[in-house]
Order: structure tokens, then C-alpha cells, then sequence
């Protein structure tokens, strides 16, 4: 809690979400997050090594909220839902045709939450470090298995880190 208030008072025009975070007692390399609710699994919270790892991810839950992901997608159900059964089929085909675009929401999340950690006194390469580290679980990237990934490949996500640092901040970790 006490790193998720510190991130959320750095934000500069904030959305209004009144933030909470909930441990989920459940074995699950995971968090997500919906309306300002962050949702951390047990079995990530005992994966990430330190607080510079916990604030990455906390923030690039946040990111999410800030960026209108989650809303976007309550707007996309509550628009199915007014078209009942044809709207219901409408939204699982787009959501099979266009899971890969899910990629830009994760990769902007990381981005916009590396730099809401950026001026903090958190390990700013503790995120890409994470990333490397979750890769070791992950199969070798394949092009074909990866259309139909809601997340990018965790290696990809650790250089995407690594080049923002690099070309953003001039920073090497």
C-alpha cells in the first residue's frame, strides 16, 4: 500500500481512481487490475525479489487504470451486452481477431510505469530485470503462437524496457 500511494501521488493529471490494492491467496504467477482495484496473486508476490520489483509492477498496474485500458474494455461488454446475442458473438470474435493488439495496452503500461517509478528512489532496472526473470518460464518466442498471446513475450517486454532507458534517459542497466 505504502508503494502504490507513493506512485499514485507522482501522477500528474490522475483520473480520480481511489486506488486499492488485495492479495489474492492463490498460487498464481499474476496481477491485474480493474476500476483502481490492483489484484496481486500470492505466488507473484513470493516471485518478485525485492520492493524496486513489487513498485514495477504496481505501477504498471496503475498504468493500466490511467491509461483507460480497463475501461475500455467494461465499454466494449456493456455495448455487447445491449446487443444481446449477436453482440456477445461480435465481441469473441474480436476478441480472437484482435487478442495480439492487447500487446500495445501491456507494452504502453510498462512504458508509462517505468517512468511514473523513474524518479522514485526504486531500482529503475528492477522491471526489466523482473522480465528477464520471467522469461526463463516462457517457450522460445514463436511468430504463430504469438498472434494469439494477450501478453508480449517477457524477454521482449525486458529490451522494450531496456531500449526506453537507453533512448529516453540515457541510462544503462
Amino acid at each position: 500500500k505504502k508503494i502504490m500511494d507513493d506512485l499514485v501521488s507522482r501522477l500528474s493529471t490522475p483520473r480520480g481512481f481511489n486506488y486499492k490494492i488485495y492479495l489474492v491467496e492463490e498460487d498464481i504467477e499474476n496481477a491485474f487490475t480493474i476500476g483502481g482495484k490492483i489484484f496481486f496473486y500470492r505466488g507473484m508476490y513470493n516471485f518478485l525479489k525485492n520492493d524496486s520489483e513489487l513498485s514495477a509492477l504496481i505501477s504498471h498496474e496503475i498504468s493500466h487504470n490511467e491509461l483507460g485500458h480497463s475501461i475500455l474494455a467494461l465499454k466494449k461488454n456493456k455495448v455487447a451486452s445491449e446487443f444481446g446475442i449477436l453482440g456477445e458473438i461480435a465481441l469473441k470474435f474480436e476478441g480472437m481477431t484482435t487478442i495480439s493488439f492487447n500487446q500495445k495496452q501491456e507494452v504502453e503500461a510498462d512504458l508509462f510505469g517505468f517512468d511514473l517509478i523513474y524518479p522514485t528512489n526504486y531500482n529503475n532496472c528492477a522491471g526489466i530485470n523482473l522480465w528477464e526473470r520471467m522469461s526463463k518460464n516462457e517457450n522460445d518466442f514463436n511468430i504463430a503462437e504469438n498472434l494469439f498471446n494477450s501478453h508480449p513475450y517477457s524477454i521482449n517486454r525486458a529490451n522494450c524496457l531496456e531500449n526506453h532507458f537507453k533512448y529516453n534517459y540515457n541510462k544503462k542497466c
